[in-house]
């Protein structure tokens, strides 16, 4: 299982996420073609609203589609996130992960507000770490302030 944290800013609730990544165009090799792999919309639970998503598990949402098997995704991909913002309005954060070696798995009952996620802190240049999600918010604040 791998799981996904984008803290929330205060008032905010996740509503949907697309895991894309580029791919050769055999067409046109220097304009490689965008392929969404999975998307989930309409948070089921409060957990995924709140910002935890366990990648490509479907149940997790009123609405998905595509690959749920993550074992077949590349390494390297996009996340957008939408999220509805306080006072109204819909706004959408884009970033990159790369699922290798150094991203740890947990056993699917693993407690995925308790576990470790691999961040890196958008205010230095240092290495990945292991944090936990109250380390992030503590130390960083909110996904939309960073991304």
């Amino acid at each position: 299982m791998y799981v996904l944290f984008a803290p929330m800013c205060e008032g905010e609730s996740l509503t949907e996420i697309v895991i894309s990544s580029n791919v050769g165009n055999p067409e046109n090799p220097s304009e490689p073609r965008e392929i969404d792999w999975w998307s989930g919309n309409r948070p089921a639970d409060e957990s995924t609203e709140r910002g935890w998503v366990v990648l490509g598990d479907d149940s997790r949402f009123l609405e998905s589609g595509g690959n749920d098997d993550v074992s077949e995704w590349p390494r390297d991909l996009r996340v957008e996130l939408g999220h509805d913002s306080p006072g109204g309005g819909f706004r959408s954060i884009t970033g990159a992960i790369r699922i290798d070696d150094t991203v740890p798995g947990y056993a699917p009952d693993a407690d995925i507000e308790e576990i470790e996620y691999l961040f890196g802190d958008p205010r230095t240049d240092d290495p990945l770490e292991l944090w936990t999600p109250n380390r992030m918010r503590l130390e960083t604040g909110c996904a939309g302030q960073y991304l």
